[in-house]
Formats: C-alpha cells, structure tokens, sequence
C-alpha cells in the first residue's frame, strides 16, 4: 500500500495548490477531490473516503451537474455503507437518492435498475423490514424478466420464497417455492425436497391438510437424513391426528420416535401416541404412553394435568379405581384455581367413590364442586 500512500500525499498536495490558485479551477478541484475519496477507499480510510465523496458531489452541482457522474458517486457512497460499515439505513438513503436521479431523468437501463432495486431490498432485509424489502425484490424481479426471459432469477426467487413465508404471506411463499421446483434440475434431491417441505408447511398453517400431506410425502420420497424423515413422520402424525384419522396418526408418531432421539421430542411423541390411543379407546396403550411421557420429561402444569387425567380416565374405563383416583387427585394438585376441568375431576372422583360404596367421599367432592369460585355463575358444568 506505499504506493497509494505516495499518491494520497501528491493528490493532497495538489488540492492544496489548486485550491490557492486564482481563479479557482472548480472541475480540477473536483476530480482531486474525488480521484482522493477513491485513494481513501483503496487504503481502508472509509470515514474519510465518505467525507470526499459527499464533498464531490457538492462540487459537481456547482460545476457540470452531471447527473450520470452524481448518480454513480452516490451509489459508491451506498456500497461503503453497505459492504464496509454495514449501515445499512445510510446505504438505502443514498442508493435511494441515485434512484431518484434515474427516475428524474428517465433512465431506461432496465439492469441497472433492476440491480439497484436489488440493492435496496438487501439493505431493508438486513434490518428485517421484510415487507419494504418485499417491494423492491419484485420490482427487482420484474426488471430482470423485462432484460431477458433468460434471466437467472433462481437467487431472486429464493429470497422471495423465504421472505413470503417469514412474513405469513402463505400463498405468495407457495408460489414462488413451485416456481424454485420447476427450475430446478431433478438431481438436485437436496433443494427439492426443501421446497417440497416449505409448501407443506406453507398449506398446513392456511389448514389445507390434504395438499400438506401431498407434498411431505414428496419430501418423504427425496429425503435420505434421518432427522428430516422423523420431523416429516411427526408432522403427519400432526395432521392424521387433526383429521382425527388416529391409527394413522400413531404409524407416522411411532415413526418418528425411531428416528427423534432428543428427550423432549420423545416425551411430546410419547403424549400425542398416548392422546389417539385414549381417543380410539386403547387404554393400557394409552396409559403406557402418557406414563412413558411423564417419566422422560416434565412438562409444563397444562400438559402434565392432561396427562395425569387421560391416565385417571383410561385407568376408569378399566374399572380400576384406585388408581384412577390417585392420577384424578394428581390433577387436582396442579389445577388449584378455578376452572371447568376441575368440575370434570372432582365428578370423576365422586362417581368413582359412590362405585365403590365410599358415600361419604362421595358426597365431600359433590359438595365441593358446589362450592367452587363462580360455579353459580356458570349455571352448568
């Protein structure tokens, strides 16, 4: 770098000079001054570079107002924010003010544009103004279409894809991801089976089951990592069990747990296979699994008080109510304050005692539920 700093020195020195001169050379003073703002870019002097440039462009007003020459400055000063200082707030004004220009002069250079509205859209996704940059990454795309139908907009929609789905702006997403599987090469299993999982998840959250599943099974038929295939199994276990399709539910859970080794998501599976075989009338199954739930991970008081009562319920179908009892109270020790569920229990535990001749119990938690914060109130149970 001696060598810039050898011209930094001269073109200094000549500025200096020229500035002393009678008359002053405005255009010379100006090509030194942005011939130094270049030099200070060269050497990693980005403040100082930046203060040149900004001087240039004043300059430049007041001599040829060269549009083309003010625009062009304003788009570097847009890239140091950009690439070297990572401003990118700074970046969007000035690569918004060389915009300006070329619409104020009718700028028909659709790349330039196109690569400009690019830009712009990078700046407001660093500062995840997702939408704004939504705007301009459309634009971009719709310039870049208009330069050639060639054009690779593979990167464009990609950005688009995921931006969409950021943003819950689901059938955009969907649209711009099948529009990644039809450009992408059949061998490239990896990429489509990305897409083909981001348009499942695209349809579940707008609740059109029946496509999700159509495109995880897709996935399903590309996906080689184990990890991926159990998180596919386990969201159709998800959706079968919505469809309350529960035998199918519980072959995709199963699954999944053969191929999901971590402690939380084998207890989660644990308690959604232990939730079908409850609905499907499966009780020792069903305890087995709630048990196993509650023994590899603790959850949340909610889920441990379905748990415990799925168990109590199942343990009475099977007339065995002892234990029904105890996983009845269990429920009652976590749900302390008032709510309807706790009106199920305590009936629970009042019918259970009258069966077994326990009157008295009976009759206490029949009274309790009575006695309940708001049970008048709410006129049933």
């Amino acid at each position: 770098m001696t060598g810039y700093d050898q011209l930094l020195k001269q073109c200094q020195l000549e500025l200096c000079l020229e500035k002393m001169m009678k008359p002053v050379n405005s255009d010379k003073i100006c090509c030194l001054t942005r011939l130094l703002a270049h030099y200070y870019t060269v050497t990693n002097d980005f403040n100082r570079s930046l203060k040149y440039y900004k001087k240039s462009i004043n300059l430049i007003i007041l001599t040829t107002n060269d549009n083309n020459e003010i625009a062009d400055i304003h788009h570097t000063i847009g890239l140091i924010y950009y690439h070297k200082k990572q401003q990118y707030n700074l970046a969007v004004k000035y690569f918004k003010n060389e915009l300006n220009i070329y619409e104020l002069n009718f700028n028909d250079d659709k790349l330039q544009l196109a690569e400009l509205y690019n830009l712009i859209g990078s700046c407001y996704l660093k500062q995840n103004k997702y939408i704004l940059a939504l705007k301009y990454y459309e634009s971009c795309l719709f310039l870049y279409t208009q330069c050639s139908p060639l054009f690779n907009c593979i990167p464009i929609y990609k950005l688009l894809a995921t931006l969409y789905f950021q943003n819950r702006e689901y059938n955009s997403a969907i649209k711009y991801y099948q529009k990644l599987v039809i450009n992408t090469d059949n061998d490239n299993v990896t990429e489509l089976n990305y897409y083909y999982t981001n348009i499942a998840i695209c349809y579940y959250k707008k609740k059109n089951s029946n496509l999700a599943i159509k495109y995880y099974e897709k996935s399903l038929l590309l996906s080689t990592d184990i990890f991926e295939r159990g998180n596919i199994y386990y969201s159709l276990g998800d959706i079968y069990c919505e469809q309350v399709k529960y035998h199918l539910a519980i072959k995709y859970f199963k699954m999944a747990l053969t191929t999901l080794r971590n402690k939380l998501n084998c207890s989660i599976i644990h308690r959604k296979i232990g939730y079908c075989y409850y609905s499907i009338d499966e009780y020792d199954l069903s305890i087995d699994h709630c048990k196993k739930s509650l023994i590899i991970q603790e959850d949340d008081d909610d889920t441990i008080h379905t748990m415990y009562y799925i168990i109590a319920f199942c343990y009475e179908m099977k007339n065995e109510f002892d234990q029904a009892l105890e996983y009845y109270k269990k429920c009652l020790e976590i749900k302390k304050e008032f709510h309807l569920s706790i009106l199920n229990i305590l009936d629970s535990i009042a019918c259970i005692c009258y069966r077994k001749k326990e009157y008295n119990n009976a009759i206490y938690y029949w009274v309790k539920m009575l006695l309940q914060d708001d049970w008048k109130d709410k006129g049933k149970f």
